[in-house]
């Protein structure tokens, strides 16, 4: 299969050598498998080898790693958390409780997850009634004077553990690309956003991001008091709300899974850069910029100045050369390359 190169990878992956799951990830069963040589082949996945070294390590990422490339065509570099790769057609995205782990999903473990220790990469061999069946490079213990390697080691599925994460055909668009990588080595990007980048953002996703552009350009930020919103239960929406940057549909509802609109977006923009000391224009030249688009007349009210700022400033730009969409929605890779243009410019 022909290589592909991911430019981004989120996992911190790193040796681990333990006889024994954190406290946290209880070993249901293993079997111990004495190494015999430096370069001792313990178990297959799909034909690709999990190695271990009679002496010294090799790590535990290099497994995963090896595996992807052979299997998928896509080598991962190591980076942060959550997973992400812009190779060929392939990003990655974590399970969620309710989903399955399968075959040649990624297994991560953060240091904390692993009582302080290194973190560790496994990869799910089988999946069965609540239990996953490992194969992985550098769990191994000595016994004896005999180095031993674990094979079929299960552990319980359980996400508080530990995260899986799942290989998927999705990747940002072309002209997106350079915004995407960026503003995921920046730390910008949430999980929800590092997948299903033709997918409208929703409201709570917007403000996800508006929160972390914000963190980057360091506005102070307090402690989230309650929030008065009854439909969601997101410390970003609480802390935005206490900003003054974003306001809910109502006095009690924010619609969290609502698509965000461009006017909504451009009056959180404008809060948010009030914030830095930026100014809305005035009102005639919030007539003259609306006016330049057949729909200017369109923009809310309670959105012109949001609008106008936007536009003017370069952050939100029409639709086309005549129109602004101000109801229309904005997809997950607008709002990041939009945001972008904030976080460059300042």
């Amino acid at each position: 299969m022909k290589k592909v190169l991911a430019l981004a990878l989120a996992l911190v992956l790193a040796v681990s050598v333990f006889p024994f799951a954190s406290a946290a990830t209880k070993t249901i069963s293993v079997t111990w498998v004495p190494i015999t040589s430096n370069e001792f082949v313990v178990d297959t996945l799909n034909g690709v080898p999990a190695v271990y070294a009679k002496d010294g390590n090799i790590q535990c990422n290099e497994f995963a790693i090896r595996y992807y490339e052979e299997i998928y065509g896509v080598y991962m570099f190591v980076g942060v958390v959550p997973p992400m790769s812009y190779a060929g057609d392939h990003s990655y995205r974590a399970l969620a409780a309710a989903e399955s782990p399968q075959t040649g999903d990624i297994v991560w473990w953060s240091a904390e997850q692993n009582n302080g220790r290194n973190e560790h990469t496994a990869l799910v061999k089988s999946y069965e009634n609540g239990v996953i069946t490992l194969i992985e490079q550098n769990w191994s213990w000595t016994n004896g004077g005999v180095k031993q390697a674990a094979k079929d080691r299960k552990i319980a599925w359980n996400p508080a553990d530990f995260t899986v994460y799942r290989l998927v055909a999705d990747i940002p668009s072309t002209w997106a690309r350079e915004d995407m990588i960026a503003a995921y080595n920046a730390g910008i990007l949430t999980e929800d956003t590092v997948y299903g980048f033709q997918e409208n953002i929703t409201r709570r996703q917007f403000c996800e991001l508006v929160v972390n552009i914000a963190r980057k350009m360091k506005i102070s930020m307090s402690a989230p008091a309650q929030s008065p919103f009854a439909d969601v239960d997101s410390e970003f929406v609480t802390l935005a709300y206490n900003l003054g940057i974003v306001t809910g549909r109502s006095a009690t509802e924010f619609a969290p899974n609502a698509n965000i609109t461009r006017e909504e977006m451009a009056v959180m923009l404008l809060r948010m850069m009030e914030k830095l000391g930026k100014t809305a224009p005035s009102e005639a030249e919030i007539d003259e910029v609306l006016g330049k688009f057949t729909d200017g007349g369109g923009v809310s009210s309670w959105a012109r100045r949001g609008m106008a700022f936007s536009n003017l400033n370069g952050y939100i730009r029409g639709s086309s050369d005549t129109t602004l969409s101000p109801k229309g929605n904005t997809t997950k890779e607008q709002a990041v390359v939009m945001l972008m243009r904030i976080y460059n410019s300042n």
